[in-house]
């Protein structure tokens, strides 16, 4: 992601993962081999998954409503009939819904979720109270991933609040988490990868700036876009992750992927992207990634997995769930 957010949509495209055996190698940029493709349509999910599946669980997707033209739990449905049962990728611009409305949505499955609230409100205590509640009514069988203001640098350097208020208030709120001593509560600082020196380089940020402390961070997520959209490249995982992944190491912690996308380059059947994801779902799974989910999404820039081939690439990547 980059210093703007037409910038992060624009100049950065990723994907997303796999665990398959498809020997690809993450290096290449060119010489990507054929994903078979599926049937067009949709296919049908498979049963439920048992609760040791469940637990395994880490990559997954965002579940788009098309502008609202689906429920939250159709556009499940509807993920879940594409690639498999896998995480759920949920984004609130607001605190997040009550677990009552999560659960009737999300078909047992595990989450990732995002929350907003101005970090003026959450360290005047304002949101205390509702977030306790909502951490203590979290599920105790399966994981949820959960994330305070994801990429806040942008709106940081836009003066809409600072650093510290920031750090402030992701620490204040990780502290009503461990009240709930629920251990498959997973706090989730999300950034850029573009911070650590990922897809793309040239970033001068510091990421201890948005660092809220080692006791109130279980693992790191990164939202990462292909940057070589710009070149006719997919590029290879190994080069678009590293950074992430040492900034990771550096600060002990786990990593992940909040997002991963990208857009389908002209010219190309789906074969190339394809061939992409199974490598980024490898380098992911090899490299002590935890969790990956693909931004199944169109906003300024249309990064759904449309073609047969991708979405074949992405399925194996979820239904497998191990490399």
């Amino acid at each position: 992601m980059v210093a703007t957010r037409t910038l992060r949509f624009v100049a950065l495209t990723a994907a997303a993962l796999s665990l398959s055996a498809l020997p690809f190698p993450a290096q290449a940029r060119t010489a990507v081999e054929p994903v078979a493709a599926p049937a067009a349509e949709p296919v049908a999910p498979a049963a439920d998954p048992t609760p040791e599946q469940i637990a395994a669980m880490r990559f997954g997707y965002s579940t788009p409503t098309d502008n609202g033209r689906l429920t939250t739990a159709q556009a499940v449905d509807r993920q879940i009939a594409n690639y498999g049962h896998g995480v759920v990728r949920r984004f609130y611009s607001r605190p997040p819904a009550s677990w009552s409305t999560i659960n009737s949505q999300s078909r047992g499955l595990p989450h990732f979720i995002s929350f907003k609230m101005t970090p003026q409100s959450v360290n005047a205590g304002q949101h205390d109270s509702m977030l306790l509640a909502w951490f203590r009514a979290a599920p105790t069988a399966r994981k949820t991933w959960w994330s305070y203001m994801p990429e806040p640098e942008d709106d940081i350097e836009d003066g809409q609040y600072s650093a510290a208020q920031f750090r402030s208030a992701y620490a204040r709120i990780a502290g009503l988490e461990h009240r709930a001593n629920n251990s498959q509560l997973i706090s989730t600082l999300t950034l850029m990868a573009y911070t650590a020196g990922s897809c793309g380089r040239g970033s001068t940020r510091n990421i201890m700036d948005y660092w809220p402390g080692s006791s109130n961070v279980d693992q790191i997520a990164f939202d990462c876009s292909n940057r070589g959209v710009n070149v006719g490249e997919y590029t290879p995982p190994s080069q678009m992750l590293a950074g992430a992944k040492a900034a990771a190491q550096r600060l002990g912690k786990p990593w992940g992927l909040g997002e991963i996308e990208s857009q389908l380059l002209r010219g190309d059947d789906g074969t190339r992207r394809a061939a992409w994801l199974m490598a980024v779902g490898r380098y992911v799974a090899s490299n002590g990634g935890t969790f990956a989910c693909y931004f199944d999404e169109k906003r300024d820039v249309d990064f759904r997995l449309h073609d047969a081939k991708s979405k074949a690439a992405w399925r194996s990547i979820v239904s497998d769930q191990t490399p």
